[in-house]
């Protein structure tokens, strides 16, 4: 018989499963607080609410522990579409020469 297939990826990514066992610690409070794994799994479970279905327990464990298990996230949006090319420009009128200065009042006459 072939051999089993390999379960699925917890998050649908080999980068999240790489982080999966990656121990989470409450470095203030000396907490151990489990897995990347352990985190998505719990928030799924009815001890954990049960509110949340396996993608978005994803998410919210890579947002709440971004340095450790942000490859569970959303995938970072990609670079914003390059803006449609400008028209081309059109030529310039040519350039007018400058105005002459303003004529000056004759000077008075001598009475």
């Amino acid at each position: 018989p072939p051999p089993p297939s390999p379960p699925p990826f917890l998050c649908g990514s080999a980068a999240c499963d790489a982080v999966r066992d990656t121990r989470l610690v409450d470095k203030a409070l000396y907490l151990d607080l489990g897995t990347c794994g352990e985190r998505i799994i719990f928030l799924q479970s009815r001890l954990g609410s049960g509110r949340f279905e396996r993608r978005a327990a994803c998410d919210k464990v890579a947002l709440d522990f971004p340095g450790e298990c942000s490859q569970c996230g959303p995938e970072p949006p990609s670079s914003p579409p390059s803006p449609p090319p400008s028209p081309p420009s059109l030529p310039l009128p040519p350039s007018l020469p400058p105005p002459p200065p303003p004529s000056l009042p004759p000077p008075p006459s001598p009475p």
